[in-house]
């Protein structure tokens, strides 16, 4: 479960999650929430076959959506 690992980093600026192994994870939801200074994710590496939850992940009431870049195969 990586319910809001990241959630409410409102400094963060930057995140290496290549080496993350996500093969297992069922939940993911809210994992960025909030996280207003992160420009960008690199999800690419992410497995998320066995994942059945990820609301809320990139919800943020001060982010403006357009400038979040994505990158999740």
């Amino acid at each position: 479960k990586m319910t809001r690992m990241f959630g409410d980093c409102h400094s963060l600026k930057s995140l290496d999650l290549s080496s993350f192994d996500t093969s297992n994870v069922t939940v993911m939801d809210d994992m960025f929430f909030n996280c207003i200074s992160l420009p960008s994710v690199d999800l690419s590496n992410f497995d998320t076959s066995k994942v059945t939850d990820m609301a809320g992940n990139f919800d943020s009431p001060q982010t403006y959506l357009p400038y979040l870049l994505l990158y999740w195969y």
